[in-house]
């Protein structure tokens, strides 16, 4: 009794894209914190009684044309999982450098940077 491939209906909702997310996570395909953007964007749907993207996007994708062409399902799902990770990462604030940070045009000498030991 495996529940992989039984049918053509994948596991919907919260725990069938955890499953997805884990099994990606584990070939190496996601990295933690993918995963963990991931998951906790689900988490943050659930909590308002919504549905992510993630979670649309793997209801979508994965298993659409049964489990014949599961290798296929699983790269589109994990096309737009990457996608929505970037997505949901933080912008890269750059305290320490400065150089990210362009309110003045930066030809400035970089006054204020003060590089203390």
């Amino acid at each position: 009794a495996g529940s992989a491939g039984a049918g053509a209906a994948v596991s919907v909702g919260p725990q069938g894209v955890l499953t997805a997310l884990r099994r990606l996570h584990m070939n190496g395909l996601l990295s933690t914190e993918q995963k963990k953007l991931l998951v906790t964007d689900i988490i943050k749907a659930q909590s308002k009684n919504s549905r992510s993207l993630v979670e649309i996007a793997h209801e979508l994708l994965a298993g659409v044309s049964g489990a014949s062409d599961a290798d296929a399902d699983d790269a589109d799902f994990l096309e737009q999982a990457l996608v929505l990770a970037e997505q949901l990462s933080p912008a890269p604030s750059v305290d320490g450098e400065g150089e990210i940070e362009v309110e003045d045009g930066g030809e400035g000498g970089g006054e204020g940077a003060g590089e203390s030991g």
